[in-house]
Order: structure tokens, then C-alpha cells, then sequence
């Protein structure tokens, strides 16, 4: 969801930066190629000016909270805070215009601000790996529901687990016990049986020392390729990170996650898509869950990752 809100507030505050910009651009269209006679052109010139205020400040609280929420520090140096930097030297320039002996000077200092403000908007679009679209919010929509529901299957089956485990300790310590004579008598009786039998065996694994080895390690074998809440195997899964096409492969040994590595991907940027594939598989292979942190800077990445494991999981599940 906080991917979602992160988007959102992205695509506003790239629509606020065009609805304060196109004021200017309304008023030289209208007087270079209509010579001011656009009526439409001016009737939406006046209106946007009206709200230009208010549509300014709007800006700077949702580009604020874009920082916030997204994967970089809004302290650090990145294009997106030297963006946002940009917009509060916009407002100052708005605030303090009456200081300026003539009204051009602060008007062109203005125009030079929303200049750079653009330019430093392309450069921020670049170093995040470019413009999230309706894809891009699909495909959050589609990983939050679904990290959702995966991520949650195991753990509510070893919970039930468990559960059956103490009500079966809890029926066998209450299990009465009666101590009769004749009760005395038959265990005396199968007392001696199972010593004859104690003894048969003996000669019995003596003569085949093999074939008991043999059937301790089945019995091993078997109880520990049970004893997950998976099915051994090798399991592909795929989900969508920053682009489409994130591929991993799952190691289930002895029902629990042995191995997670990302065999084939289409992110961008290594800076950004080197970490998560690095450290997300291990931490999901150490917590044996997908509930783990994303990697800050590579939320798409990181996420991606923690569907794919999920999508891979929901296959191996007994």
C-alpha cells in the first residue's frame, strides 16, 4: 500500500508541476499565435492563476511526502531532493518577489527556477529507472495482494500444527491408568513375551546387521522430508519488479527453504537491483519466510523478489 500512496503522490506532483507551469506557456501561445484573442486560452489563464498559490504549496506537502515514503533519504543527495529544494526556492521567490526593485527581476528569477525544476525532474526520472505507469500501479496492486495471502500460508499451517501437537500431549496425559491385579498380571505376562521377543531380535539383527541399518535410515529419511511444511523439490517462480520478467528458483530439502537465487531478471540499473538480489534471498532463506525488510532504494526490486518466492511457494505447499 505504501508503494501505491508512493505513486500516487509521485504522478500529483508531476501534474501540479505542469498545471503551474502552463500559465506562462497559455499566455505565449495566446499572444504569439492568436494575438491575444484566444478567449479559451485566457479563460484558463485566469483560472489557473487564481489557484496558483495554493497549487504551489500543494507541491512542496506532496513532494515532501513522496520523499518521505520512497526508498531514499530525503536528507540525502539525491535529484529528487535537490527537486524538492527547487520547489521551496520557488516559493521564496513568490514570497519575497516585493523585495525586488522591479517586478521582471523576480519574475525571471521564477521562470529560471521552473526551468531547472524541469530539468531536475528528468534527472530524477533517470536515476529511478524511469516513469512508473498504469502498469507500474497493476503490478503494486497485484504484489501487495499477493505478498499477502502467500506470505501468510505457511506460518498458519505450522500454527495448526502445533496445535494438533499439544491437544495429542494434552489426550495422552489424561489418559487414566488403572492398577487392578489383573492389570499386574498381564503386564507381568507381556513382560516375559517381550523378553523373548527382545531376545529373537537380537539374534535376528546380529545375523542381518544390514538390513537393520537399512531400515533406520528409511525411517530417517522419511521423517525428516516430512517434517517441513513443503515438498522437496527445485520450484520456479515469477513476479514483476521494477519491469516484468523476475525469475527465481526455490530449494525445498527436507520441507524447509534451502535455497533462493534469482536466475534471470530485466531490472535497471544495477545500483539499485544489485543489493536486493544479493541479500533478499538470503534473509528469506534464513527468517524460511517472505516476511522480510526491502532493501532501501530497490523497493520494486526487493518486492518483486519476496513474489516470486511466493509464487514459487505456493507450488511446494502440502
Amino acid at each position: 500500500m505504501q508503494l501505491l500512496i508512493n505513486i500516487t503522490l509521485a504522478w500529483v506532483s508531476v501534474g501540479l508541476m505542469l498545471a503551474l507551469s502552463i500559465i506562462y506557456l497559455l499566455r505565449v501561445v495566446n499572444k504569439y499565435f492568436f494575438n491575444n484573442q484566444n478567449e479559451t486560452m485566457k479563460k484558463w489563464n485566469k483560472s489557473l492563476r487564481k489557484h496558483h498559490k495554493w497549487m504551489g504549496i500543494l507541491i512542496i506537502f506532496t513532494g515532501l511526502l513522496h520523499g518521505i515514503l520512497s526508498s531514499f533519504n530525503v536528507l540525502s543527495l539525491n535529484f529528487g531532493t535537490i527537486l524538492l529544494v527547487s520547489f521551496f526556492l520557488l516559493a521564496f521567490s513568490f514570497m519575497f518577489r516585493r523585495i525586488f526593485k522591479k517586478g521582471i527581476v523576480w519574475m525571471k528569477i521564477h521562470r529560471l527556477l521552473t526551468a531547472l525544476a524541469f530539468v531536475l525532474l528528468v534527472f530524477h526520472l533517470v536515476e529511478v529507472g524511469g516513469f512508473v505507469g498504469v502498469e507500474g500501479i497493476k503490478a503494486a496492486l497485484t504484489n501487495d495482494s499477493f505478498l499477502n495471502e502467500t506470505s501468510t500460508a505457511p506460518s498458519q499451517e505450522r500454527e495448526t500444527d502445533e496445535t494438533q501437537n499439544i491437544n495429542t500431549d494434552e489426550v495422552e496425559e489424561l489418559a487414566p491408568t488403572t492398577n487392578t491385579d489383573e492389570s499386574f498380571k498381564n503386564e507381568a505376562e507381556t513382560g516375559a513375551e517381550n523378553n523373548t521377543n527382545t531376545n529373537e531380535n537380537a539374534l535376528s539383527s546380529e545375523a542381518s546387521p544390514n538390513e537393520a541399518a537399512s531400515a533406520d535410515t528409511s525411517e530417517t529419511t522419511t521423517s525428516s522430508s516430512t517434517s517441513g511444511p513443503y515438498i522437496d523439490g527445485t520450484y520456479t517462480g515469477m513476479a514483476d519488479g521494477y519491469r516484468p520478467g523476475l525469475t527465481v528458483e526455490v530449494v525445498i530439502e527436507n520441507g524447509y527453504i534451502s535455497s533462493v537465487e534469482v536466475v534471470a531478471h530485466n531490472e535497471k540499473n544495477e545500483r539499485f537491483y544489485g543489493e536486493p538480489v544479493a541479500l533478499i534471498p538470503q534473509e528469506i532463506v534464513a527468517a524460511q519466510s517472505t516476511d522480510v525488510d526491502t532493501v532501501t532504494g530497490a523497493t520494486f526490486t526487493s518486492n518483486g523478489i519476496k513474489n516470486a518466492v511466493n509464487n514459487a511457494l505456493a507450488n511446494a505447499l502440502k
